[in-house]
């Protein structure tokens, strides 16, 4: 439920686009090209794209086939204490029971190392291309007269910085809600 006071920020930053004060170009500006482009897409079937995802999936494939091998280290362990459990003594139970539960322990912190390592595998892959693309598309974007250009999978990738109303609004809202 909204309060007396973010209503009345509401409403008064809607009064103040309809009465223009946040118009999105100067009074002198021509028409502005605006563009839209799914960076995903790009990074995905571009060459670089392409060969850092084999890598990627090579590398996991590794990680996996590790992963694997002490997965089935800590079943059989698993499999060999149920059949020992029953004739061993008290003592020797506790021991191997704690024995196995370090390694199910163990085996967990593998698995999320291992997932650590992916994701810093494919940051270290993909980023790369990323910073070169999005330098590429902010050149495009000057040469070509873009005022935006926009990412359909993650928001605006250029702006012209009189486009950006964030501290316009900060101050509006600052003011607003102070008193």
């Amino acid at each position: 439920m909204r309060t007396v006071r973010q209503t009345t920020v509401i409403i008064t930053l809607i009064a103040a686009l309809g009465t223009g004060v946040f118009a999105l170009k100067p009074a002198d500006a021509q028409s502005e090209k605006i563009g839209v482009i799914n960076l995903l897409y790009i990074v995905a079937n571009s060459t670089e794209g392409k060969a850092a995802a084999l890598k990627l999936k090579s590398y996991v494939k590794g990680q996996a086939t590790a992963f694997k091998r002490a997965q089935d280290r800590v079943h059989l362990e698993e499999t060999l204490l149920h059949k020992n459990l029953p004739h061993e003594t008290k003592a020797e139970q506790k021991k191997n029971i704690a024995a196995f539960q370090r390694g199910e322990l163990a085996l967990r912190n593998l698995y999320e190392k291992t997932h650590s390592r992916i994701e810093a595998k494919r940051v270290a892959l993909l980023n790369p291309i990323r910073t070169r693309l999005l330098a590429l598309i902010k050149g495009y974007a000057k040469a070509h007269g873009f005022a935006i250009i926009f990412d359909t999978a993650e928001g605006t990738v250029y702006a012209e910085p009189h486009y950006d109303l964030t501290l316009l609004i900060l101050k509006i809202f600052n003011q607003k809600t102070a008193g």
